[in-house]
């Protein structure tokens, strides 16, 4: 996933995809992701329908197989469609912890969506949107010097699961993307 071809696990290739219902009707396209970082996961799409916003939890979309480059809302298209209108405004602040900022949203899709703030197993917490994470720099926490910037998320398309942090970096005179396990950071 980090040789810089195309991989679907890769959430900034995500970032790019449509969305389209089981009937292969295109209802929208991803806005943006929202990571929860407490859980490691992916826990809404933002599906932008050309007259609102819908944060889409990740366990309603699968990766299309036969469309490249678009997940297939697995919802009936009347929940898609009467969905609240998603607002950037909710999300809280990166590292303010996010206990029950999407308790509506979880309600509104019956509560089948990954839930941000819950069983946080790391010292991460909140959420981030991918359109963030995506170029932010990084630095040691001993503050070493070492200039380094998040190139892509890698992703587990069928659980949400973020497995890697690709990484970056200028080593040995040369630009070197590397992959790092989430759970190393903090």
């Amino acid at each position: 996933p980090v040789t810089g071809k195309p991989n679907t696990a890769r959430l900034s290739e995500q970032l790019d995809f449509t969305v389209s219902n089981q009937s292969g009707e295109q209802v929208g396209e991803v806005d943006d992701i929202v990571i929860d970082l407490g859980n490691a996961m992916v826990a809404y799409v933002i599906v932008n329908t050309g007259d609102k916003q819908v944060a889409v939890p990740w366990n309603q979309l699968s990766v299309a197989d036969e469309q490249p480059n678009s997940f297939v809302l697995q919802a009936e298209d009347d929940l898609f469609t009467n969905a609240p209108t998603f607002d950037l405004s909710t999300l809280p602040a990166v590292g303010e912890a996010a206990n029950d900022w999407d308790a509506e949203l979880r309600s509104y899709w019956k509560g089948n969506s990954a839930a941000p703030g819950s069983a946080n197993q790391g010292q991460l917490q909140g959420v981030m949107l991918a359109g963030q994470a995506l170029d932010a720099n990084l630095s040691m926490q001993d503050q070493t010097a070492l200039q380094a910037e998040i190139e892509d998320l890698i992703v587990n398309t069928q659980s949400g699961k973020v497995q890697f942090v690709v990484v970056k970096t200028n080593l040995d005179n040369a630009e070197r993307w590397i992959p790092v396990p989430l759970a190393l950071f903090n």
